[in-house]
């Protein structure tokens, strides 16, 4: 079975969930994602805020991206699939 280790950069381990959507509802749920949540953004060189990058819509676009997307544009969480034996 394959988990999703949460981690973030100044708290270390935040959790584990079973897939990746369930990874993203918990960091909504607890109030480490919201539309404050800062992304780098490469066109304009300058760290932004999810709602100002995608409107008030924010959560469903970031639901549609893979782990490694997340990783990338959220690079204060690392999403890290780990397999989980003896289950």
């Amino acid at each position: 079975m394959t988990i999703v280790v949460i981690n973030e950069e100044n708290h270390g381990l935040l959790g584990v969930a079973k897939d990746y959507d369930s990874a993203i509802d918990f960091l909504v749920r607890d109030d480490w994602l919201d539309q404050s949540t800062e992304m780098w953004d490469d066109y304009k060189d300058e760290w932004v805020s999810l709602e100002k990058s995608f409107g008030s819509d924010w959560f469903s676009v970031i639901s549609k991206w893979d782990i490694d997307t997340f990783n990338d544009k959220l690079s204060q969480f690392q999403l890290i699939l780990t397999d989980v034996h003896g289950m």
